[in-house]
């Protein structure tokens, strides 16, 4: 099983690849700055590349969340429907972040450096970034759902 963990982002989006258990690459994409629709178009264009590079067969996708930030959110939102467009025909699971953070050995509360930590200590790797390690994560969580659904006959 190839499972694609991303953490959306109307800036920076997280990815990372998890084949049969082990990490085969993790990075992020998008930029920081820039019209958003611009950024939102690269980052479709991005995805399908990683889609098409990577092959996965079943994706794991963060869930939105309202933070300290609200009007954050419609950005993450509009990304989001971006991303869920490039996998819509793909097998996914939308992932809460408190999932996520749970994955990574820690509680549902842990902040962005920890679930770092957590999975690299987990992986027994170095990922390149929070919004990385996040979408690290996030295929975890999805490997470990699908397998559950997989063994349940869903």
């Amino acid at each position: 099983m190839r499972v694609l963990g991303i953490d959306p982002g109307s800036k920076i989006t997280g990815y990372a690849m998890l084949a049969d258990g082990k990490l085969e690459e993790c990075g992020t994409i998008g930029k920081e700055s820039g019209i958003l629709a611009k950024r939102l178009r690269q980052l479709r264009i991005d995805m399908l590349e990683i889609l098409e590079l990577l092959k996965p067969t079943h994706v794991c996708i963060e869930t939105p969340f309202v933070g300290k930030f609200p009007r954050a959110v419609i950005g993450l939102a509009q990304a989001r429907g971006v991303l869920l467009e490039c996998v819509a025909h793909m097998k996914f699971y939308e992932a809460t972040p408190q999932e996520a953070k749970k994955a990574s050995g820690l509680g549902g509360n842990a902040k962005k450096e920890g679930v770092m930590a957590g999975v690299e200590a987990l992986l027994g790797v170095k990922v390149s970034s929070p919004d990385a390690a996040d979408a690290v994560a996030l295929a975890l969580v999805g490997a470990a759902h699908f397998r559950a659904e997989r063994t349940s006959g869903r």
